[in-house]
């Protein structure tokens, strides 16, 4: 799932490279949170965009082989990242399932 996020990016006309990439580990909710930069054109204008994402897998504790996949992602201009990505790191620190995002190192 977090290679077919960067592909979808690229599928859908966008350069896009894979910035860094962490797993947190967790029993019942492992992630992986990733971070993209994007390179794309509309309408003639190029904009450079950061796309950080978290997709999380929430492991039933009953029957381990039953999974459901969250993904979360938040898409901004790069110079704004400073802002927006201290902003997504919050929002996820309000998800209560599971593993959480420590600090905005590992975006």
């Amino acid at each position: 799932m977090a290679d077919s996020s960067v592909d979808s990016l690229r599928a859908n006309g966008a350069t896009a490279d894979l910035v860094k990439r962490t797993w947190v580990e967790s029993d019942q909710m492992p992630a992986i949170v990733q971070l993209a930069e994007v390179d794309v054109r509309i309408d003639g204008s190029r904009f450079d965009l950061y796309q950080a994402q978290v997709i999380e897998t929430l492991i039933d504790s009953t029957d381990r082989r039953k999974r459901v996949m969250l993904s979360f992602s938040v898409t901004c201009k790069y110079g704004q990242f400073a802002v927006v990505g201290p902003e997504f790191e919050s929002f996820m620190g309000s998800v209560v399932l599971g593993g959480r995002i420590s600090s905005q190192d590992d975006i």
